[in-house]
């Protein structure tokens, strides 16, 4: 989605990397399998194109890369076990001893595009314990969770040209890095080489979706390369006041690189890692 022409002498736009659609016609599926409340979240929310645009206006998003919203595109009634997703889209809960589920994902694929972690459709069906909405604290875990499994597995070694970004600022991963690094080495198992995770880690692609500020976007910085930080707002989910607020949020934020803002800095990881949007 694109509202408008970049006028010279504009600052650069948002190129937003997180953001969903939610068609009536997908809604009234959801329903019919038993979503009624994904992720326990109070309401659903309503999505237009026209609303869509509007915000990305105000908010000076020139681009969005649009996924759809939970429950997500496997639709399922809630319970039943996980299906696998589209080709080359893994799931994810990728776990050592599930390694060939990464194998579609080789170089000459991985050029495509970057693939992005989500909460696996199946536990989106209610809430977290003692009724907490799962995007609170779980999705968090699981994202921590599911990047363990990834370094594990192996398939940033095996597949180096593999581009993933991972949601809301990696998660509760940035405090866990080094724990994680320290008790994979004497811990895992078999001959092979343990894998660097804190390299590994660093290879990765972050979008800032979710509150970043101004506690998660430091601590990231620390295994995080700045020039893998991307701009997320995670509209529809993440309502439009706070998705302003948000992108606002970035222009009062100090960089982390010399002579840029977080604007100009995620915009240009943006279109290097999506080449196509910078003409």
């Amino acid at each position: 989605m694109a509202p408008r022409e970049q006028r010279a002498g504009d600052r650069p736009g948002f190129v937003d990397v997180h953001a969903h659609f939610v068609t009536d016609s997908y809604v009234h599926r959801a329903r019919a399998a038993g979503h009624e409340r994904p992720d326990g979240m109070p309401a659903r929310p309503r999505w237009s194109a026209r609303a869509h645009l509007e915000l990305m206006g105000r908010g000076g998003i020139d681009t969005a890369v649009l996924s759809v919203s939970s429950p997500g595109h496997a639709l399922r009634r809630p319970g039943r076990g996980p299906r696998a997703g589209p080709r080359g889209r893994p799931t994810a809960t990728a776990s050592t001893s599930a390694t060939p589920a990464w194998n579609p994902c080789s170089p000459s694929r991985a050029g495509a595009g970057p693939s992005s972690s989500s909460t696996p459709p199946p536990r989106c069906a209610g809430s977290g314990p003692r009724g907490r909405p799962r995007p609170m604290v779980e999705f968090v875990f699981d994202t921590a969770r599911s990047l363990t499994d990834l370094i594990s597995a192996g398939p940033l070694e095996r597949h180096p040209g593999l581009r993933i970004v991972v949601p809301h600022c990696g998660g509760a991963l940035p405090v866990l890095a080094d724990r994680i690094d320290g008790f994979s080495r004497p811990f895992m198992p078999g001959e092979a080489p343990v894998p660097d995770a804190a390299a590994q880690l660093r290879r990765l692609y972050y979008d800032l979706a979710g509150p970043a500020f101004p506690r998660q976007v430091p601590a990231l910085l620390r295994p995080a390369d700045p020039a893998r930080l991307l701009y997320g707002s995670d509209y529809r989910r993440t309502p439009a006041e706070a998705a302003r607020s948000h992108a606002a949020s970035f222009d009062t934020e100090p960089a982390p690189v010399p002579g840029t803002d977080r604007r100009s800095l995620t915009t240009a990881n943006a279109r290097t890692l999506f080449p196509r949007l910078a003409h």
